[in-house]
């Protein structure tokens, strides 16, 4: 019905077989007329690291969200996990409307693939990107901030996650302490073409082209 088994259910089942056959007036068979032997299905080796996806699960527990492990290189998923989610062996046999009716009517929406399909902010991992931008532009080479643990801008303060701020701040601290202040600034200084210019050049807000069925843009 979804995922893996349905992005290559072509591949899995294989061919079936047919033989057809004469029979006389009691069904028994008398002769042969010709046979198309079946074809196996092909076999299909994931990425999927067992002790990672176990660990990944474990870790994400009955939280709601989502776990992803990637080989940056490759692309290849080595564990993903969705929370909340569903038995598949609910649906086996027929589902119960009652239970159908709790599935799709759950605010935490557990029929929904997190990992694929939940369009979500992405929260400090956009920093990369703006550290990608503002490199490229070359304005944090030599850019230092004070964050005190908020600052003003376009009329509004906006907090530090450090509520205490991080004092001194150039590009690399920023990045490892991941200081809001500072790349509010930076955001300030780049403008919203340039950091959709880059946030589209690094892939967001497009689909990554997983093979997994229902795959949203980001």
């Amino acid at each position: 019905m979804s995922g893996v088994e349905k992005q290559y259910n072509q591949l899995l089942m294989g061919k079936n077989g047919s033989r057809r056959a004469l029979v006389n007036s009691h069904g028994k068979e008398v002769g042969r007329l010709d046979e198309t032997p079946a074809e196996p299905g092909k076999q299909l080796k994931l990425t999927v690291d067992i002790d990672l996806q176990i660990a990944a699960e474990e870790a994400l527990g009955d939280k709601n969200g989502a776990v992803v492990a990637m080989n940056p290189r490759t692309g290849e998923i080595l564990a993903m996990v969705s929370r909340p989610t569903f038995s598949p062996q609910d649906f086996a046999a027929g589902i119960k409307r009652d239970e159908w009716n709790r599935l799709v009517s759950d605010p935490e929406k557990p029929l929904l693939n997190k990992a694929i399909q939940a369009q979500l902010a992405p929260g400090s991992t956009f920093k990369i990107i703006m550290s990608t931008a503002g490199w490229q532009e070359g304005l944090v080479q030599n850019m230092n901030v004070h964050c005190s643990g908020g600052a003003m801008f376009y009329g509004r303060r906006f907090g530090c996650w450090v509520k205490g701020g991080h004092g001194p701040v150039d590009f690399t601290k920023a990045i490892y302490q991941s200081c809001d202040v500072f790349f509010y600034t930076l955001a300030e200084k780049l403008g919203i073409d340039r950091i959709a210019k880059y946030a589209t050049m690094l892939g967001l807000g497009q689909k990554t082209g997983i093979d997994l069925p229902n795959e949203v843009t980001g």
